[in-house]
């Protein structure tokens, strides 16, 4: 008997906050927030079949590391999201990866979600687009391998319908930023 008083209580405070938090003027059409739309647009010039240029930043390496890959992406969930997959050749390894990025209606930012073959940590990362719809930037704290804490940046630059460039820094517990990735993409004709 108790349960069912208690429950009945949740659902009876669940329903009038409910109902004052937004009066019938102000209630969202969820349909509406939840379709594609203009930020979802600006995603355009990262579908398709891509040749990549990959620099990789060692610590310490007087130059970087350079390697050639190949990205696929297309659009999926009516075109809410683009699912990328990424695979190369690094340092006589294969090398693959999967992306999940979007823009969130309700945060108002573009999310992304990284999982590859040479790590267990599934990275998500936040972020916006500039004004002209060309640099979009993402950021996330993550601990690294040694158990300090950094921030890592990722900056996508779109120059062209067909080419963008994406590079990837850590800024460490010193502060300072440090380059680790840059890979150039271009479409595939």
């Amino acid at each position: 008997m108790k349960r069912v008083i208690a429950l009945s209580i949740v659902v009876f405070v669940s329903g009038a906050v409910g109902s004052r938090v937004f009066s019938d003027d102000k209630k969202p059409d969820w349909t509406e927030m939840d379709k594609p739309g203009e930020f979802h647009k600006k995603l355009e010039p990262l579908v398709g079949e891509f040749d990549v240029d990959v620099k990789f930043y060692m610590p310490g390496a007087a130059e970087p590391a350079v390697s050639k890959g190949s990205m696929k992406s297309h659009w999926i969930h009516d075109g809410r999201f683009i699912e990328s997959r990424f695979e190369s050749d690094m340092a006589g390894k294969k090398f693959t990866g999967t992306a999940l990025i979007g823009y969130d209606n309700y945060a108002k930012s573009y999310t992304e979600v990284w999982a590859d073959s040479t790590q267990t940590p599934i990275s998500v990362v936040r972020g916006s687009v500039d004004d002209a719809g060309k640099v979009f930037t993402f950021t996330q704290g993550l601990t690294d391998a040694a158990g300090k804490k950094a921030t890592q940046k990722w900056v996508t630059t779109v120059e062209s319908n067909d080419k963008y460039v994406f590079t990837l820094s850590n800024t460490g517990e010193d502060g300072v930023e440090h380059k680790v990735l840059e890979d150039t993409y271009t479409r595939k004709k």
